[in-house]
């Protein structure tokens, strides 16, 4: 392991009494401390979302049941479900004329520059 400078100027001094000032400052020196740091956050994230999909099923379990009250539960099920298809159709729909109208993809910039060079070389070969 490197060792620690024993100071960083940050270049601000208002955050000098703050109790991590020097802490925080360091953490760039560990190794690998960024690539932990990243992992940790990812696989956290990652648990976030398989959460959030399981409240989002059991969100439509509660409508399902809040339905079949008034109603018979397969009825009540086959309700939500349609409505489920209907908002992933609409959606791809409206996904697939975007891609639509962002393909193909022209690299404009690329092709001034490639243009601007062979004029380059023309003119210098002449």
């Amino acid at each position: 392991m490197t060792p620690l400078p024993p100071y960083v100027y940050l270049g601000d001094t208002n955050h000098v009494g703050h109790p991590g000032f020097l802490g925080k400052a360091h953490e760039a020196y560990i190794p690998g401390q960024k690539a932990a740091n990243l992992g940790l956050g990812a696989g956290l994230a990652l648990a976030a979302a398989v959460f959030a999909l399981y409240g989002l099923g059991f969100l439509f379990a509660t409508i399902a049941a809040g339905l079949a009250t008034a109603m018979s539960t397969w009825l009540a099920i086959l309700i939500v479900t349609l409505g489920l298809f209907v908002i992933a159709a609409v959606l791809g729909l409206v996904g697939l004329n975007r891609i639509k109208k962002g393909t193909p993809p022209v690299p404009e910039q690329a092709i001034r520059e490639a243009k601007l060079t062979q004029n380059a070389l023309k003119a210098n070969g002449d």
